[in-house]
């Protein structure tokens, strides 16, 4: 302290001497304080104040860095969320493709094999024998797809699985349908003449307004089937028909000698027919006028 002041008397000394040497006694003057300052710092900073100071200044920096580690971990959580909901979204659009793909695919080989099936019964048409037809009705019939107006005539379709079958008008005159399966089949208006149904499953099937004439039915199944109105002229093994429960045989035109049996029978067996006629109505005019007499 005792060398800054003998400098700062000196340089006051001088200052009076000349304009320029003032000037830079001035200059001098000022970093002579400036030395003074310093000086007093250093002496005020103990080294417990410099600890403390290098412990704030590394408090500081522990502080600061953990706000950034913070903020990169935040930026990181927010990224992955973000990119791994994008994943999801490109995840679920490849399915939703996939699917659209594979339906698209499923129709397209559906449309392909129900091509392919009418083109084996429209090529067999009329002809006797099966020809393919077999497989082919059963896998349009599972698809659900009608087969109203369909000519089958002459055709063999042994143990055919036709279940539900929408055949309405169907031409079936002397098809071969031994052991059928046509349980709740629509066969409203269908043509089975002198058509083979020896064992067929008709129950529940729609028959109404069809056309039996000269159908074998020995063993069939005809429970609760509807053969309202159709035609069953001279059927052949109807006593041998294995059920007939709730069928409903009202209206049916049977003009064959053993009509009146059939009815008979079959009220007998649970079927659904028309009442018989009053008695009176079978008279004759003679046979009420001997009565009167």
């Amino acid at each position: 302290m005792s060398s800054i002041a003998w400098r700062i008397q000196r340089l006051f000394r001088r200052r009076s001497q000349s304009p320029e040497t003032g000037y830079r006694s001035a200059d001098m003057l000022r970093q002579a304080a400036h030395e003074i300052c310093r000086e007093a710092d250093e002496r005020r900073r103990t080294p417990w104040n410099r600890f403390v100071e290098r412990l704030r200044v590394r408090a500081l920096f522990q502080i600061l860095g953990l706000c950034l580690g913070t903020i990169a971990l935040g930026v990181a959580i927010v990224g992955g969320i973000i990119l791994q909901g994008k994943a999801d979204q490109r995840r679920e659009l490849a399915q939703k493709n996939a699917a659209a793909a594979d339906s698209v695919a499923a129709v397209d080989a559906r449309v392909a094999k129900h091509f392919q099936a009418w083109i084996t019964i429209n090529t067999a048409t009329g002809f006797p024998g099966e020809a393919g037809r077999k497989l082919a009705l059963e896998e349009l019939n599972q698809d659900s797809v009608p087969l109203n107006f369909i000519d089958l005539s002459r055709a063999w379709l042994l143990g055919v699985d036709l279940p539900s079958a929408q055949l309405a008008s169907a031409n079936l005159n002397s098809t071969m349908l031994v052991g059928a399966n046509l349980s709740g089949a629509n066969l409203a208006g269908a043509f089975l003449s002198e058509a083979r149904l020896s064992g067929a499953n008709l129950s529940e099937a729609d028959l109404s307004g069809a056309n039996l004439s000269g159908a074998d039915l020995q063993a069939s199944d005809l429970r609760e089937t509807k053969l309202y109105r159709a035609r069953l002229t001279n059927v052949r093994n109807w006593h041998l028909t294995w059920r007939i429960v709730n069928a409903d045989l009202r209206g049916i035109t049977m003009s064959s000698p053993d009509s009146a049996r059939f009815i008979n029978w079959a009220r007998e067996r649970g079927a659904i027919c028309d009442p018989p006629p009053p008695p009176n109505s079978l008279a004759t005019p003679e046979d009420a006028t001997g009565a009167g007499g």
